[in-house]
């Protein structure tokens, strides 16, 4: 085959790349962090109205002890004053814990991340309503659907 023919075959289906670094300027930005090596939580940085900024929390867990160790580490001095000025709001979103939780928080994680950083009026609560007892497969599949259509964020 000839080369140009090939070239033209290997990029079939391929999208371009859009993927480029948050700037201070983007009005969310998501963070998903892993922590102790097994379980993931999520964090929307977002600019509210009059340039006020908000941290929006999630951790399927409820864990308050890496809820603390994460708000800690981002309000640290180590932290850009940018990212994180003294007075930036931090708002937890409780989520239910179900059982068993093997396999749901990366999906889980990603779905809580969309709605925290898409949802046009977003409050503390604004995850309880996605809550249902087969929450693992419809994160799942909302996460395989994003993939395959390339669609949200």
């Amino acid at each position: 085959m000839a080369e140009g023919k090939e070239q033209v075959l290997s990029n079939r289906g391929k999208r371009q790349k859009s993927v480029r670094k948050p700037a201070i300027m983007d009005p969310y930005i998501i963070i998903l962090i892993h922590v102790n090596n097994y379980h993931w939580v999520t964090m929307v940085w977002q600019v509210q109205a009059h340039n006020k900024l908000t941290f929006y929390y999630a951790d399927d867990l409820n864990c308050n002890q890496t809820k603390v160790e994460v708000e800690q580490l981002v309000r640290s001095e180590r932290a850009d004053p940018q990212f994180c000025p003294p007075d930036a709001t931090w708002v937890v979103c409780p989520s239910i814990t179900y059982h068993p939780h093997m396999n749901e928080c990366g999906p889980r994680a990603l779905m809580h991340a969309s709605v925290m950083a898409l949802h046009p009026m977003p409050y503390q609560n604004m995850l309880m309503p996605l809550m249902h007892p087969n929450l693992a497969k419809i994160a799942r599949v909302f996460t395989a659907k994003t993939i395959v259509e390339q669609t949200c964020c």
